[in-house]
Order: structure tokens, then sequence, then C-alpha cells
């Protein structure tokens, strides 16, 4: 027996670690800019990239749960984070 997508029907796609951290940073405040380089991505494409990751609907979405989620939780989860990797400032 054949199994078949359903029309319309999308799979789930998954977020890389980085992109879930990006998500994270962006929820805990830090601008796109920021929150690239926290999450480890290469301060080459930081100019234009943190916005191409914006406009991809999975990670929006995930923006939009983690926000809906408790959000303590999740701002507290990326201060560890960022503080364990030390790679950008949190301030300006």
């Amino acid at each position: 027996m054949k199994k078949t997508k359903e029309k319309g029907r999308k799979s789930p796609k998954f977020l890389t670690q980085r992109q879930e951290t990006f998500a994270e940073m962006i929820v805990a405040g830090l601008p796109p800019q920021r929150a690239y380089l926290a999450a480890g991505y290469s301060p080459k494409a930081v100019t234009k990239s943190p916005y191409s990751l914006l406009k991809k609907e999975e990670i929006r979405e995930h923006i939009e749960r983690l926000f809906d989620m408790a959000l303590p939780g999740v701002v507290k989860n990326a201060l560890i984070h960022h503080q364990k990797n030390k790679k950008t400032s949190l301030c300006p």
C-alpha cells in the first residue's frame, strides 16, 4: 500500500540548533543582528542574513510559539546559553 501526501499539507520542517537559538534570542529581546551572532552564525553575513532568517516561515512560527509559551523560561534559557558562549555582548 502506497503512502500519499495530502494536498496542501506540508511536511514539518525542523529547525537547526542555530535557528532555534536565533529564535530564542529574538524572543529574549535581542535585535536580529545580535541574535544572529549569539546563535553562532558568521559575522561576515550579519548585515543581511538575520533578516533572511526572519522571513522563513518555520522560524517565524517558532518565534510565535516561543512567545506564546512560558516567556520567563525562554528568556532564562537564552541568557544561560549566552553566558555559556559569550560570543556577543547583550548590550549595544
